[in-house]
This record gives C-alpha cells, structure tokens and sequence, in this order.
C-alpha cells in the first residue's frame, strides 16, 4: 500500500489542515481505515488524536482510492467541529446510552 499527498491546504476559518490524498493498492481491497489513519498521520508528523478520516473512496475497476483527512491543532478542536457520526466511527467520541 502507497499513499500519495495530493493536496494539502489551511483553512484558517475552521482552524485545520485539509489533505487529500491517494492510496495505491495493487492485489489488495481497500485498506482498513485505521491503517489509512495511522499511515496518514504518520506522514504528516502528527498525532493521531487530531487526525479526522473523512472518507474512503474507491474507484471502480483501478487498485486506487482516494480519501481525505482534517488534521487539527487540539483534539477538542476535532471534537468541537466535525460531525459526531465521523467522530464514533473513529472512536473519538463515545456513543450515548439510551435509556
């Protein structure tokens, strides 16, 4: 598995980093998100604690994805203002118990 950077850019609105990036795969599926988290984060020297895994996506008929990453300053940023269903899939945020 080989990820490419392919864009990188600040938005200062939102206080983060936006990466998009693609993932070469040859023989293999779509590598897990975890894997893609830590080797991403891995990439940009940060912790994986401010590194918010958008998406997956793979394209159809190609050993490729492509997929995107907001990376923040605190995790309490991240928390603060991505969506909670992103953030449970990750195991960032606990989910509630019903009553």
């Amino acid at each position: 598995m080989e990820i490419e950077i392919v864009s990188q850019r600040y938005n200062p609105l939102l206080e983060r980093e936006e990466v998009e990036f693609i993932i070469r795969h040859p023989n293999e599926g779509i590598p897990s998100r975890d894997v893609v988290k830590a080797k991403v984060s891995a990439m940009l020297n940060k912790d994986q604690n401010v590194v918010v895994l958008q998406y997956i996506k793979g394209n159809f008929g190609k050993h490729e994805s492509e997929g995107r990453v907001h990376v923040y300053n605190t995790p309490e940023e991240a928390i603060k203002n991505e969506p909670k269903h992103i953030l449970k899939r990750q195991g960032m945020l606990q989910e509630e118990e019903k009553e």
